[in-house]
């Protein structure tokens, strides 16, 4: 009778503790994850806002579209991020990515930003966490913003896709040293009782 009993105590104990991991491993990654994204949206945000406060001080210059290009070239590589630039009607003129720099199109190009995306940029900025119209395979955090130049005036955008998939390395190395941790603590568990 008294082994059933402690047999049944250790069971409980034993069961309590990894829903406790689980509840607490669950919770942390959905926090993590969740701050990861506003990071990352930050970071991009804070880039196309530096292209087109940049954009406004050269536009009709006579190497603004060499200048830009270098611009983004240069953030696009310090954030891992594609950025590109449109005009007002959607297509893209100024990339980053290394088939623009080869090729003068991409994937980037190869369609224009539909009109919903483009109206929503345009009107103060965009956000999202998808596909972006099918451009990319993988999800990818997005962002828009505005570009103007020094009347005031739109005259088309700035946006910058960073591949989820970073993020999804870190969080799943993330789970599973939590993972680790969870059963060396009930491995420990098990020895404490039983010693």
């Amino acid at each position: 009778m008294k082994n059933g009993l402690f047999k049944k105590f250790y069971i409980t104990t034993v069961i309590s503790v990894a829903i406790c991991f689980s509840l607490l491993m669950v919770l942390t990654y959905a926090l993590s994850s969740s701050h990861l994204s506003n990071e990352k949206q930050e970071l991009l945000s804070e880039n196309c806002k530096i292209i087109s406060s940049t954009t406004t001080k050269i536009v009709g210059t006579v190497n603004f579209r060499q200048y830009i290009s270098s611009v983004i070239s240069v953030l696009s590589s310090s954030i891992d991020a594609d950025i590109f630039v449109t005009d007002v009607n959607g297509n893209t003129f100024i990339c980053s990515c290394s088939e623009w720099n080869n090729k003068n199109y991409c994937t980037h190009s190869q369609s224009k930003i539909s009109e919903k995306i483009l109206k929503k940029t345009l009107a103060g900025e965009y956000y999202e966490c998808g596909n972006f119209q099918g451009k990319y395979k993988q999800i990818h955090y997005t962002y828009g913003y505005p570009l103007y130049n020094s009347a005031g005036e739109v005259i088309g955008a700035v946006y910058a896709s960073s591949p989820a998939s970073n993020q999804r390395v870190y969080l799943n190395g993330f789970i599973k040293i939590f993972f680790f941790c969870s059963a060396v603590s009930l491995v420990f568990l098990l020895i404490m009782v039983f010693i």
